[in-house]
């Protein structure tokens, strides 16, 4: 049997491609007299979050399209989206969120094909990744690169309420930072 993935990235194109994924179902379905062996998945919480080639690994054979966004429209996108605090981590405080780094995840795999959970937990994965995004957001709004550009991130607030305290520069930039080291990653 084939396997057909089309993988996005955070703001990239997920909502696209999994209505892709269920229109292309359906059209198969409908056109087939009989049952065939082909999936077509949007695997948005494992391979669309890989940073490294063992986390694209499939049991089945495999074909792969990548949805790909100009990053600057992705980035204005994701700061207008976190900002309006669509989803529920960007309501996590800072705080919690660097505690949440300190019980770092690995990833599990399940006949060598990344698993969505953490190993022997039932978190799952994008929790960990989301959550060194915004680690790294606050530790660069004191120290680093980018420190210059960013006001300094209070532990008690979340990245949607920070967002809407600092300039738009700012939260452009910020929300670079955490893009950075998940959806670009």
């Amino acid at each position: 049997s084939q396997e057909y993935l089309l993988v996005s990235q955070h703001k990239s194109g997920t909502v696209e491609a999994e209505q892709a994924q269920r229109l292309m179902n359906k059209e198969i379905q409908t056109l087939s007299e009989q049952p065939l062996d082909v999936l077509i998945d949007a695997p948005w919480n494992t391979v669309g979050l890989a940073t490294n080639r063992a986390m694209l690994h499939r049991v089945k054979p495999s074909c792969m399209a990548h949805f790909n966004r100009n990053p600057f429209e992705m980035l204005v996108s994701g700061y207008l989206y976190h900002k309006a605090s669509s989803e529920r981590w960007t309501r996590w405080s800072f705080s919690s969120a660097i505690y949440n780094t300190t019980r770092c995840c690995e990833i599990d795999y399940d006949n060598g094909q990344m698993s969505q959970f953490c190993k022997g937990s039932h978190t799952e994965y994008i929790c960990n990744l989301w959550s060194e995004g915004l680690a790294r957001d606050n530790m660069e709004s004191r120290e680093g690169v980018y420190a210059g550009l960013l006001p300094d991130a209070k532990l008690d607030e979340n990245v949607a309420d920070y967002l809407r305290r600092v300039d738009p520069d700012a939260g452009l930039v910020a929300n670079f930072v955490w893009a950075y080291n998940t959806s670009f990653a």
